[in-house]
């Protein structure tokens, strides 16, 4: 999970630093501003199938003891 938030992170600092050189000056600071929820709402997604298919969810609300691996 830390290899994708860390990925995710420094993609988003790529795009700033793209975006700076790039782009007018008036605009970056608005884009910047919205790149953060943008960038956030995707990672929440990705976390959230990550979880999903990795059986955590399911973990969490039936509690371990019913829990078994694949199934």
């Amino acid at each position: 999970m830390q290899v994708i938030w860390g990925t995710a992170i420094l993609a988003d600092a790529v795009v700033r630093v793209l975006m700076a050189f790039a782009l007018p000056v008036g605009v970056v600071p608005a884009l910047g501003g919205a790149l953060w929820p943008v960038t956030f709402v995707i990672l929440q997604v990705v976390t959230n199938v990550y979880f999903a298919r990795a059986g955590f969810w399911r973990l969490l609300i039936t509690g371990p003891g019913h829990y078994r691996p694949g199934g």
